[in-house]
């Protein structure tokens, strides 16, 4: 994801580490050069997935067996096979409730006030006060409540395609 403002909620440093990593385990193209705007990287040929070539059964099954592998990754182990030889400490913590209060934070002060869920834009109806979005506090209050629910989870990390944010 490239454009205005993508650095606030992405990390461009992790996200190169990551398509490293990717690379390592052929999924990415291989990684050139991190620079402080941007990031080089190999060019894969293909094409954009679109909707008739996901209901062809040989792309469907590929595309899953795909995530299924990466979302099996052992990032741990995986981390310690490349990383410690070359001194470099790899978060492998859950990234996921971190990643989305930097998104709840960079929701604007009062948008979620304005914005209902049927998307009629008529606020002065108190009729559709139980379609209007949860306020900022009201969400970060649900990734706080998750991550103490979560914090004795016995599911082992593993990798995910949100981990490039």
């Amino acid at each position: 994801i490239f454009g205005y403002q993508t650095e606030l909620y992405i990390d461009r440093d992790k996200e190169a580490i990551c398509l490293w990593v990717l690379n390592q385990i052929n999924f990415a193209s291989e990684v050139y050069a991190k620079f402080l705007n941007g990031i080089c990287y190999g060019y894969l040929p293909g094409s954009t997935v679109n909707y008739d070539l996901l209901s062809d059964q040989l792309y469907y099954r590929m595309v899953a067996e795909k995530m299924a592998e990466l979302h099996t990754l052992p990032i741990d182990e995986f981390a310690e096979r490349h990383f410690n030889d070359v001194g470099f400490l790899f978060d492998t913590s859950p990234c996921v409730l971190d990643s989305t209060l930097k998104f709840i934070s960079l929701i604007s002060d009062g948008l979620l006030d304005k914005a209902i869920f049927n998307g009629s834009g008529d606020n002065d109806n108190p009729e559709n006060d139980h379609n209007r979005f949860p306020s900022k506090e009201y969400l970060i209050e649900e990734v706080l409540f998750l991550r103490k629910l979560l914090a004795n989870a016995k599911s082992p990390v593993r990798f995910c395609h949100n981990d490039l944010l």
